[in-house]
């Protein structure tokens, strides 16, 4: 979980270092992560459901980027 809330963090607090109130950014991403924790669980006995959500993601976008350099360094999606 840690890894998870350290990521939350630094996603807090860029919002913040980038005028939104620290209140309202811990509850957007409360509730974003909330959400992607709802569609992982969504379907999960399904073996290939993670890596349906990958797949969904924009082709070229920040979220694929992001796949790719985790992928790049072998720290997830290996």
């Amino acid at each position: 979980m840690g890894p998870l809330y350290g990521i939350m963090k630094k996603n807090r607090d860029w919002l913040v270092n980038h005028g939104v109130p620290a209140k309202d950014a811990s509850y957007f991403l409360g509730k974003q992560y909330l959400a992607m924790i709802r569609d992982a669980e969504r379907n999960c006995e399904d073996p290939n459901h993670i890596e349906d959500l990958i797949g969904e993601q924009t082709p070229g976008g920040l979220n694929e980027q992001v796949c790719n350099v985790f992928t790049h360094f072998e720290f997830i999606l290996t």
